[in-house]
């Protein structure tokens, strides 16, 4: 699980910076939302990299930024950033 966490936070770090809050315990890890933020660091966006899910708690069921992980990584990550998710996916299976 050690190397499966490392990959997910160093990808989600490089989407979105520095994480806001990380209980690596329940893998559950906050970001500033790319949609609502507008620079007030409130770190409502939570992705659960155990269950490959996410969700911002201000903006999630008004802009659609809840769901799998894999369409967060897709709409705002670059085609590397992508591939690296779909190959740790299948190394996941």
């Amino acid at each position: 699980m050690t190397d499966e966490k490392e990959i997910i936070v160093e990808l989600l770090t490089e989407l979105f910076g520095k994480h806001k809050q990380h209980y690596e315990s329940k893998g559950q890890i906050a970001f500033n939302c790319p949609v609502c933020d507008e620079e007030r660091n409130k770190g409502n966006l939570e992705v659960n990299y155990f269950d490959h899910v996410f969700k911002c708690w201000s903006c999630g069921d008004t802009s659609g930024m809840r769901g799998p992980l894999g369409r967060l990584v897709e709409k705002y990550g670059n085609k590397k950033q992508v591939k690296i998710y779909k190959v740790f996916l299948k190394m996941r299976k």
